[in-house]
C-alpha cells in the first residue's frame, strides 16, 4: 500500500509561511500552494513557492474557483502565478463554491478554465472537489481527462485525532488513510488520483513546517504522478 502512494501537503494563507526544507526532510514529496481565492491573491504564495523551489520540492499553484467571478480573469491569474513561480506541477482548480446558478455557472466556467489552462500549460489541470459537492451541484462527466483530487477526512475533531493521530512518518500515511472510509465516487471519474485525508484538527502543521497548528495532508497515486508533472 505505502509504495503505491506519495505524501504531500496543500496550503493557503491560513498556514502562513511554510518551511519547505522541514517538510522535505520529514518525507513529504510535493506541495500545492493557493494562489488566490477568486481574484483575491494569497499574500504568502510567492514566498512559499520560492521556498519550495529553493528546496527542489515538486509544487503546484491552485485557485479557489468562484463561479460568479469573471472566469477569464481568474484563469489569467492562475496561469500568471503558475508561470511566474516556476511551478513544476499542473495548476489545480479548487471546486467547492456555489451560488443559486451553481451547476450552470460551474460547468460553463470550468470548461473555459480547463480549456485555457490545458493550452497554456500543455496538460489538463487537476480538479479538487468532494463527492458531496460535485455530485450535487456539478454532476458533469466531461472532466475525466483531468486528474481528480478529492477530499474525505479520517477525522474531524480534536478528540478523534488524539485517539487516532496521523502517523509521524509520511510513508505510513497511505496505510493509515485506507484504515478509514475511502473517498466516495465522484461523477465523471473511476477513482481519485490524489486524496486529502486529513485537515482541520489534525495538529500536523508544526510537525511538517507550517506556521499553523493544522495542515491539509494528502496522498497521491504514484502511477498518477506523471499526470501532474508539467515536464512529463
Amino acid at each position: 500500500m505505502t509504495s503505491l502512494w506519495v505524501p504531500g501537503f496543500d496550503i493557503a494563507k491560513y498556514q502562513g509561511e511554510m518551511t519547505c526544507a522541514k517538510a522535505k526532510r520529514a518525507g513529504l514529496k510535493f506541495g500545492y500552494i493557493r494562489g488566490a481565492k477568486g481574484l483575491n491573491r494569497d499574500e504568502f504564495t510567492l514566498r512559499n513557492a520560492s521556498r519550495a523551489k529553493r528546496n527542489a520540492m515538486l509544487f503546484g499553484i491552485y485557485l479557489f474557483f468562484h463561479p460568479a467571478i469573471d472566469i477569464g480573469q481568474q484563469t489569467d491569474l492562475l496561469i500568471q502565478l503558475h508561470k511566474s513561480t516556476g511551478a513544476t506541477l499542473v495548476p489545480m482548480i479548487d471546486v467547492e463554491a456555489h451560488d443559486a446558478l451553481a451547476a450552470f455557472r460551474i460547468t460553463r466556467g470550468l470548461h473555459r478554465m480547463v480549456t485555457r489552462l490545458t493550452i497554456a500549460v500543455g496538460k489538463p489541470p487537476t480538479i479538487y472537489t468532494g463527492a458531496g459537492f460535485w455530485n450535487k451541484y456539478v454532476h458533469d462527466v466531461t472532466y475525466s481527462h483531468c486528474p481528480l483530487w478529492t477530499a474525505r477526512y479520517a477525522h474531524k475533531t480534536v478528540a478523534q485525532y488524539r485517539a487516532d493521530p496521523v502517523p509521524i512518518d509520511p510513508s505510513k500515511w497511505a496505510e493509515y488513510a485506507f484504515m478509514h472510509p475511502r473517498p466516495l465516487p465522484v461523477i465523471g471519474w473511476d477513482r481519485p488520483d490524489a486524496w486529502q485525508f486529513a485537515g482541520e484538527n489534525n495538529r500536523c502543521g508544526k510537525r511538517y513546517g507550517a506556521s499553523s497548528l493544522d495542515l491539509d495532508v494528502n496522498i497521491m497515486r504514484e502511477e498518477s504522478l506523471h499526470k501532474f508533472l508539467v515536464a512529463a
